[in-house]
């Protein structure tokens, strides 16, 4: 439907394009210059869908496999399930939560992002820590910390309740001790020779950008600070909506250690000022979500045998109203590709006009079908003076923003050889050889 943007889906195509070829995950659409996904996010974990995308090349595979990652979480979670003593028509109920959960489903419909591996990685984990299977905690730890600089986070907290809920003091202290040192190192590369770690998120705790010291400092200092930015009304209304789905179970318990699993939502979701990271519609929820699902189910072994059934019904009925809620209405991209089709269509013959080996820059919603290409750039009329560097332009006419670049292209030396009502091709003077293309 061409409804993608290359922030940040065109990113991930190329740069697993560039995965493809090289092994190296390079992108130039991500900062307008060629440079490593990693020198902005150590995502290694990306690499786990590096051999399918061999098989699969076409950019969509992508957010499907998001998906498939993403449902895979249900297995752990019927495990911890079982674990834990909940009948088979509880952990059905717990399943049923799992899939219509909005927190998990409602991320879905912003492209792929490697957040979407922390949700079953998580609870993999607690499975592990429940079983308390040694090779199974530091695998999952190490694969949760693949995920992202920031994922240690998760791993740090699941440590401390090892601590105090599983008495357990030799693995986590060990565990813990690796997942600071990484989470540090990570930080301290990023900040050295990457694009920085994005500590400006959460600089409502410290003066400027401020870094993770300043941040830190505030929060031990003034607890109630923290508390005060957590609970303003936008934060709350996102509070509500995670967790009611969820029957709040995962605030309902005599084990006062369970708590400590609610960290990664308040450090995640509320504490920053960033507003993204508190809406439904995007993947910061992933993580967060796992520990509270499994607070759930905690929580759920807690209620005597006779309540659990009625109180696990009413947590799927509540989560697939909040699926249907706040999902439901993504049902019209179906009747909104229908309808666009004829558009779809004259866009793709436009887009087929420019040669693979070429350079290219592309309006946003255009970059990620041409994302298979060494060179490719996004079109930005505040950088109109660097896109003289690619052979090729190609704008997207569906939008005035993209169609009234016409004039700065123009003095800029490229002329149009292709176009049609959907989008239009333009070639650097240089390389021109014919005349204008396709409808008048």
């Amino acid at each position: 439907m061409y409804i993608s943007p290359c922030f940040d889906f065109g990113i991930f195509a190329q740069m697993f394009s560039s995965m493809r070829r090289t092994g190296l995950p390079v992108t130039t659409c991500e900062r307008d210059l060629p440079l490593s996904h990693f020198a902005v996010h150590l995502s290694f974990v990306y690499y786990l869908l590096l051999p399918f995308t061999y098989i699969f090349k076409d950019p969509s595979f992508l957010n499907v496999a998001q998906a498939v990652v993403l449902a895979s979480g249900v297995v752990p979670l019927y495990l911890i399930c079982r674990e834990k003593g909940l009948s088979q028509n509880v952990t059905l109920a717990m399943a049923i939560v799992y899939i219509f959960y909005p927190a998990l489903s409602a991320g879905c419909f912003y492209d792929i992002h490697e957040n979407c591996f922390l949700t079953p990685l998580i609870l993999w984990l607690m499975y592990a820590v429940d079983v308390d299977s040694t090779v199974g905690i530091f695998l999952s730890a190490a694969l949760v910390c693949a995920v992202k600089e920031d994922a240690p986070v998760y791993v740090i907290f699941i440590c401390i309740y090892m601590f105090f809920a599983k008495k357990k003091i030799l693995k986590p202290a060990i565990l813990l001790a690796v997942c600071v040192t990484y989470f540090l190192l990570a930080i301290k590369y990023l900040d050295t020779y990457g694009d920085g770690a994005m500590m400006y998120r959460y600089s409502n705790f410290s003066a400027g950008d401020g870094t993770m010291r300043d941040i830190v400092k505030t929060v031990l200092a003034n607890p109630g600070y923290v508390f005060l930015q957590c609970l303003n009304a936008e934060k709350l209304e996102f509070a509500l909506k995670i967790l009611l789905p969820l029957g709040f179970l995962p605030l309902i318990s005599r084990k006062y250690h369970n708590y400590i699993l609610l960290g990664p939502f308040m450090l995640i979701n509320l504490m920053s000022y960033y507003p993204y990271q508190h809406s439904l519609d995007f993947q910061y929820n992933f993580g967060p979500a796992a520990l509270l699902l499994y607070l759930t189910a905690e929580n759920l072994s807690q209620i005597s045998v006779k309540k659990r059934p009625l109180a696990a019904a009413l947590c799927a009925a509540l989560a697939l109203l909040g699926g249907l809620c706040f999902v439901g209405h993504r049902t019209t991209y179906i009747s909104y590709a229908e309808k666009t089709a004829d558009t779809v269509a004259a866009i793709e013959e436009v887009v087929e006009q420019v040669p693979e080996d070429a350079s290219l820059s592309a309006a946003t919603f255009l970059l990620p079908h041409l994302s298979d290409r060494e060179i490719l750039y996004q079109v930005n009329g505040r950088l109109y003076e660097t896109e003289g560097r690619t052979e090729y332009v190609i704008l997207d006419l569906r939008y005035e923003e993209f169609a009234s670049l016409y004039p700065i292209y123009d003095e800029a030396g490229y002329e149009t050889v292709f176009f049609n009502p959907g989008a239009a091709v333009l070639l650097r003077c240089p390389f021109y050889s014919g005349g204008v293309q396709g409808e008048g």
